[in-house]
């Protein structure tokens, strides 16, 4: 079975680790889908459950931070998903997105490699030890 991993940490102002998902999705997405569809829509609805106040979501994905930045039009469902992003991103004034290079967001990367190689969801409120040199 073909399936996408995707990770989320959640932390506070000074860096420090608060709490992790990883998750493993069905399915065979390239990889812009697996970072806008499917990590951030999960990431967007995972973290506005417990309503924290203000969020800056990082992505390494260049061309997913534009596209949520263009217009709307995109009827596939890329674009649909995008469009939902959007929508729960416009209800969270105080909720932003910027683009980070690979190696700063290498914390999401671990996560999610680390749900293909476990149970299919994961979530922590300690930092899994793959991740936690580097949190220091």
């Amino acid at each position: 079975m073909n399936r996408v991993g995707m990770g989320t940490c959640i932390r506070e102002s000074q860096g420090g680790f608060l709490k992790g998902m990883a998750k493993a999705i069905p399915g065979n997405y390239s990889p812009v889908e697996a970072e806008a569809i499917m990590a951030l829509r999960e990431s967007l609805t995972w973290v506005h459950n417990p309503n924290y106040d203000k969020v800056i979501f990082e992505l390494d994905a260049k061309n997913v931070i534009d596209r949520l930045k263009g217009p709307d039009g995109d009827e596939s469902e890329l674009g649909q998903l995008l469009k939902d992003c959007k929508l729960i991103l416009s209800m969270h004034t105080n909720w932003s997105y910027t683009h980070v290079p690979r190696q700063v967001n290498e914390i999401a990367h671990r996560l999610a490699r680390l749900s293909q190689s476990h149970i299919v969801h994961i979530e922590c409120d300690v930092a899994p030890i793959e991740i936690q040199a580097l949190l220091n």
